[in-house]
């Protein structure tokens, strides 16, 4: 299930930006909640994970690795925290950067907010397989 619709920037090497149109026709505001709707928390750290993906695979890419499988595992996520609900129509932008990596682990700090203001922050640990 993709949840980033695009990569507005990165550098390939630290950091990556994607972008989540939250469509009022998105299946999940049918159900979260109806008289309510707002995107649901744990999709908003699944487009941070899936960013963070993306940047695996390019700082693989740039340092030449060949066989970058498509596919990664999300490991661990520390410190989230939800500061902001997201309503129908906005637009969440997903910062993540790389902290550290060890062997096939690395470390990225994630943020994602809407019209600049933070809405949700987390630690995130993926592993990447390189054959």
């Amino acid at each position: 299930m993709l949840l980033i619709d695009r990569i507005a920037e990165s550098d390939g090497k630290t950091y990556a930006i994607a972008e989540h149109d939250a469509r009022p026709e998105r299946l999940y505001f049918d159900g979260h909640f109806p008289d309510h709707p707002i995107v649901p928390g744990m999709l908003i750290v699944e487009m941070m994970f899936q960013t963070a993906g993306v940047l695996c695979r390019l700082i693989a890419q740039e340092a030449g690795l060949q066989g970058v499988r498509a596919s990664g595992r999300a490991i661990n996520v520390k410190n989230a925290l939800f500061l902001k609900e997201v309503a129908p129509g906005s637009t969440i932008r997903i910062r993540a950067e790389k902290k550290f990596s060890l062997m096939q682990y690395t470390t990225l700090s994630a943020e994602a907010s809407v019209d600049g203001e933070t809405v949700c922050k987390a630690e995130l640990t993926v592993l990447t397989h390189h054959e």
